[in-house]
């Protein structure tokens, strides 16, 4: 989906791209066209003289300013008949004929290397000749592909700086998200799993049992008097003693149920498969044993018991709320 999405704003960013040189190009054609038949028209009405009294020098000399335009490769001043009173060629240029009747009426013509222009020499409304200036394309494509190459290299660099801004932009969302899951999931103060989790995992576990036809163990265990460990030394060293717990429960079990902590001094444990009926005793005989052995907590030795309730899915409880109910009298 990422690299569908790439493409389609790499080729977007392309269109668009092409479109600026095309109306770029069609720019610079246009004002060099314009700037030439300036030039005829300034040459035409400086040769007219010339032209009514056929001296040749002085077109000529008239035609040599044009030798400042670097896109101009040549010219001519014709007379109404078409013959050549004076010419103004580069090297190797071609020699220019009398224009058309197309380029006479239009004005201008472009080819593909080339743009030609014709400007009428008139006399009192009177057409007595022709100026006309052929400019090489060269320097405008030169100038082209230099607006092209700035337009791509900026329109990439746009695109390379959108793309790295979406990219983090998804990883902070990715972070986010994953940080949500485990705040909606984990306890934060053991890292064990919360009642939430708890919930959807006992859940899984019956659904496993119910298409293997076995069972699912739950035990709940409540701590004995942590409220007074709260009240005496802080909830600081509440803290600290659950992390301590749910430290000893998953090194006790070591992958022998799912260990939750599903309230302030409640942690429950899902076997899952549970067997027969001493498969939960014996973990229950485990977590006992694991808490047996002080704690300690900021120079203070606390001495820890707990209250086990034991639950058999399908013995004892048809569902996930009569298993809680029975392990929690249990």
């Amino acid at each position: 989906m990422a690299l569908a999405n790439a493409l389609a704003a790499g080729a977007a960013v392309c269109l668009a791209s092409a479109a600026l040189i095309g109306s770029q190009f069609l720019a610079l054609r246009g004002a060099l066209a314009d700037d030439l038949r300036v030039q005829a028209r300034i040459v035409g009405n400086n040769s007219a003289a010339a032209l009514m009294f056929r001296d040749g020098p002085a077109g000529e000399e008239t035609l040599s300013g044009l030798a400042a335009s670097p896109s101009v490769t040549g010219a001519a001043i014709f007379d109404a008949g078409g013959a050549t009173l004076a010419r103004y060629q580069r090297s190797n240029a071609p020699q220019l004929a009398p224009p058309s009747p197309e380029l006479a009426a239009a004005g201008h013509a472009y080819h593909a290397d080339h743009l030609d222009v014709a400007e009428p020499i008139r006399v009192n409304d009177q057409q007595i000749g022709f100026v006309r200036i052929r400019a090489s394309l060269d320097g405008l494509f030169a100038r082209l592909f230099t607006y092209a190459g700035l337009t791509l290299g900026i329109a990439l660099c746009s695109l390379g700086l959108a793309w790295a801004l979406v990219a983090r932009m998804r990883r902070k969302v990715r972070s986010a998200e994953a940080h949500l899951h485990f705040m909606a999931h984990v306890d934060a103060v053991t890292a064990l799993p919360n009642r939430h989790q708890f919930n959807e995992r006992l859940g899984q576990a019956l659904l496993r049992a119910d298409r293997g036809h076995g069972a699912v163990a739950l035990l709940l265990l409540d701590l004995d008097n942590f409220k007074v460990v709260n009240d005496t030394l802080g909830h600081d060293c509440g803290d600290s003693l659950l992390k301590l717990v749910a430290q000893r429960l998953v090194q006790a079990l070591r992958g022998g149920g799912l260990i939750c902590r599903i309230g302030g001094d409640e942690f429950a444990v899902i076997v899952d498969p549970a067997g027969d009926g001493e498969g939960p005793g014996d973990e229950a005989r485990k977590i006992l044993a694991a808490l047996a052995e002080p704690f300690e907590i900021e120079s203070h030795q606390l001495h820890v018991s707990a209250s086990i309730g034991v639950s058999l899915y399908p013995r004892d409880a048809p569902d996930a709320r009569t298993l809680t109910r029975s392990a929690d009298s249990a």
